[in-house]
């Protein structure tokens, strides 16, 4: 619809043209008065700033006679049309939409402002916001002679806000199936990774021996991620020594982190173990697999009594131990 991008102080006669009930002159200034000032207080773009627009514009034609058009709406009214004129993306209607925004709130009974901002919200895509300033428009002019040109744009938008919400429900959509689909692949290579990664450690299990002495040998167990190893020496006393935690798979090389526990296990008419030792314990894989390699502390003196099936351990040095296959 082409129609002039402003219009001055002549369009706001129009407002009269419905029979009112008027109001006297020195009390509608007033409440004129007490309203822009409520208005100019509230943040532009809210309902109540169009609320306290359609009071302004109800009391302005109930007055004998229109206010005077402020110069400064002239002024934002021409730097919108610039705007428009310009712009070529978003930040261009921006520009416009605040230009006029400002000329409705200086001068709420002025049409143009209002269908001038409906044009450029509308251009933006701002559907909901068009709408409200095209009927606030029809509100300040009710006899304009393209009322009805008007309400078929309202039509036209409520018809293109359907469409727009249908299709940002569709990329919402869309867009929530590629995310399923992407969290489905991720999960399925996580998965495929951890199987490898549970197939390379249950290739630890089985029977495995001290590289210095072959024939001290234990059997890791595996469960998982988890792995446990216990070996027993009978003399002087019945001592067992325990490996466990868990394995990581660190890029291409396997590695074990947990507790490396010392302890005299029952024995005769003790019912307790006695005399435990803990330190933390780091492991890694070698030779393809073949050889494991054990850090940890080891305890510098020890003392056990099965009489009294009390011991203890003392003292702490780095130690560690090899084990193959």
């Amino acid at each position: 619809m082409n129609r002039p991008a402003a219009v001055v102080a002549t369009l706001s006669f129009l407002l009269f043209a419905d029979v009112l009930p008027p109001v006297p002159p020195a009390q509608g200034a007033e409440s004129l008065r007490q309203k822009m000032d409520d208005l100019q207080k509230t943040p532009p773009g809210g309902s109540h700033e169009r609320i306290l627009q359609k009071e302004i514009i109800e009391l302005v034609r109930k007055m004998s006679a229109p206010p005077p058009l402020p110069q400064e709406v002239r002024r934002h009214m021409a730097r919108g049309e610039t705007f428009l004129e310009i712009a070529k993306d978003k930040s261009g209607f921006d520009l416009a939409i605040r230009e006029f925004r400002q000329a409705a709130r200086l001068a709420p009974w002025l049409p143009q402002a209002h269908y001038n901002l409906g044009v450029v919200q509308e251009k933006a895509g701002r559907y909901d916001e068009a709408m409200e300033s095209f009927k606030m428009y029809l509100l300040a002019d009710p006899k304009a002679k393209d009322a009805q040109e008007v309400q078929r744009i309202i039509y036209k938008i409520e018809a293109r806000k359907e469409e727009a919400a249908a299709q940002a429900a569709e990329r919402r959509r869309q867009e929530q199936a590629r995310l399923e689909e992407e969290r489905k692949r991720q999960k399925e290579q996580a998965d495929e990774k951890r199987r490898r990664e549970l197939a390379s450690y249950q290739k630890l299990s089985g029977k495995w021996c001290f590289e210095g002495n072959r024939s001290q040998c234990a059997d890791m167990k595996i469960s998982g991620s988890d792995f446990s190893v216990e070996t027993f020496y009978g003399v002087p006393w019945p001592t067992w020594y325990k490996y466990s935690g868990m394995i990581l798979s660190i890029g291409n090389r396997l590695e074990l982190y947990g507790t490396y526990e010392v302890y005299h296990y029952q024995g005769g008419h003790c019912r307790e173990k006695v005399g435990r030792y803990a330190s933390n314990l780091f492991g890694t894989v070698q030779a393809g697999g073949r050889k494991l390699n054990f850090e940890h502390k080891e305890y510098t003196s020890r003392y056990y009594d099965p009489r009294t099936c009390s011991g203890w351990f003392k003292g702490e040095r780095e130690s560690g131990s090899d084990w193959v296959r």
